[in-house]
């Protein structure tokens, strides 16, 4: 250590008597920079060149970050790099279920030593605890995206398995604890679907909460069964699977279709039936769910196409649980097609044109890249199928547009919850099985509302903040863009 510090006057060591863990010895070692920026790297990885020269870009804008992260790939046993991690810029949810800004953390000395630095009883997952520190503090976070930190995966080493560490996993578990403690949310953090991930699951609310199920009473196949009409059948699902929390559900119907509604509603005294008169006009998805809403009563509501399954007790709490997260307006669950392959985890901008969903098509058990299908997670948008959110949102920004009658009314109400201030929320925890495309069968977007919806968020649809510019945009799989 003594030959390196002679090499540089830019080096310093610090020597201790005793090993007194890895927070004690970053703090300590922050203590001796007199930079404004500290920058957190393992003795065992390697950085790229343009690494500082890109953070110091970062931190002479006019307005600094007080923290920053860069993407990273592993160094592999054979020298050679892969695995590749392209980030999503900051994510407060992301960040929740998993460490996902991990290495490379470049702090401001100042917010640093303000948030006292590590902390020791965290050591294993000190800098996630620091990253939920800073965050529910307010520090502003920027992202690199770039490969600029390369992670050497040994035997040891959480690069090759987390399961490698399981106190680092308790400690990770503890510090997301602490975080919701801090937002004044109560509730509970457990495992999540994989080692290394957590799910946070906030206390809900007494008051009941509003289901609008939309349906013209369609026919058709659910899945291998025989032929059925699809309200009914996603109705005798609820009712056989404990929702978690209470509920009244409204069937939002067309003329004409009373006399079925009448029978379904004798199913259960919590059924209501509202009938949505056209007079003449031709369907439009968002007139018809904008009545609908306008009907709830609650400031929770939950918007349902009709031709679904619930597939598991407590899949309303699920969904609903996100919502009580501070700065969460809009949650949209999983969606699985007939043969339990994904059809919704999540919506991308861009992706395959205008916006496209994410992992459709994979198995229902893939662990998509970096955990993304399996945790909850920031998108840009969810789809409007299986979709809830706050009535005072839903006022705020003026309802769906009505000038998207058939495509992209959901993914612009979600941005444009987004330009509101408040964020959109992906569970894996909230299943419903999904028979898209029966009840309404088309094959393609409608070419008119394709057109508004590219020259309404051409910008979001360039750069989507919740998705690495590194990725494909022609496949669903999370794929790099140039290989």
């Amino acid at each position: 250590m003594n030959d390196l510090r002679r090499r540089d006057c830019r080096i310093k060591v610090s020597f201790t008597t005793r090993n007194g863990g890895i927070s004690a010895a970053t703090n300590r070692a922050v203590m001796l920079s007199s930079a404004p920026y500290v920058v957190m790297v393992d003795h065992d990885d390697r950085l790229a060149p343009g690494l500082l020269a890109a953070y110091l870009a970062q931190t002479a804008r006019p307005a600094p970050p007080d923290v920053l992260y860069c993407d990273e790939d592993k160094i592999l046993s054979d020298g050679r790099r892969g695995d590749h991690f392209f980030k999503p810029d900051f994510a407060p949810e992301h960040l929740m279920s998993v460490m996902y800004v991990l290495h490379c953390l470049c702090v401001r000395k100042a917010q640093f030593l303000d948030l006292g630095g590590y902390r020791s009883a965290f050591d294993g997952a000190q800098d996630h605890d620091f990253a939920l520190r800073a965050a529910s503090a307010g520090a502003s976070f920027a992202h690199v995206s770039a490969p600029l930190y390369h992670w050497r995966a040994v035997e040891s080493s959480t690069a090759s398995s987390v399961a490698a560490k399981p106190a680092a996993d308790h400690a990770g578990r503890r510090a997301v604890a602490a975080h919701l403690e801090r937002l004044g949310v109560k509730g509970v953090v457990e495992p999540g679907a994989f080692t290394g991930s957590y799910r946070v699951r906030p206390k809900l609310p007494a008051e009941p909460v509003t289901l609008l199920m939309l349906t013209r009473f369609a026919q058709g196949p659910a899945g291998t069964t025989k032929r059925v009409c699809y309200a009914e059948h996603f109705i005798d699902s609820i009712l056989a699977h404990d929702p978690g929390a209470p509920f009244r559900l409204t069937l939002v119907i067309d003329e004409g279709g009373e006399a079925m509604a009448s029978v379904l509603a004798k199913r259960d005294k919590r059924i209501d039936v509202l009938v949505h008169r056209r007079n003449g006009a031709p369907f439009n998805f968002a007139a018809k769910a904008n009545f609908a809403v306008e009907s709830a009563t609650t400031e929770r509501v939950v918007l349902l196409n009709d031709d679904m399954e619930a597939l598991d007790d407590g899949w309303l709490t699920a969904i609903l649980e996100p919502l009580e997260l501070p700065g969460v307006g809009i949650v949209g669950g999983r969606l699985l097609y007939a043969d339990d392959t994904v059809q919704h985890a999540g919506i991308v901008l861009g992706l395959h044109g205008a916006a496209g969903h994410l992992f459709a098509g994979s198995n229902d058990d893939y662990i998509g890249y970096n955990g993304f299908t399996h945790i909850i997670r920031n998108y840009a948008a969810v789809t409007g199928a299986f979709m809830a959110f706050r009535r005072r949102l839903f006022d705020a920004i003026g309802g769906f547009d009505e000038r998207y009658p058939i495509d992209y009314n959901d993914v612009d109400f979600c941005l444009r919850g987004l330009e509101a201030g408040e964020r959109v929320v992906y569970t894996p925890f909230a299943r419903l099985r999904h028979f898209e495309s029966r009840s309404a069968p088309r094959s393609a977007a409608d070419t008119i509302d394709t057109e508004r919806f590219t020259n309404r968020w051409k910008a979001l649809i360039e750069r989507d903040p919740y998705y690495n510019p590194n990725l494909s945009r022609h496949s669903s799989l999370c794929e790099p863009a140039v290989v």
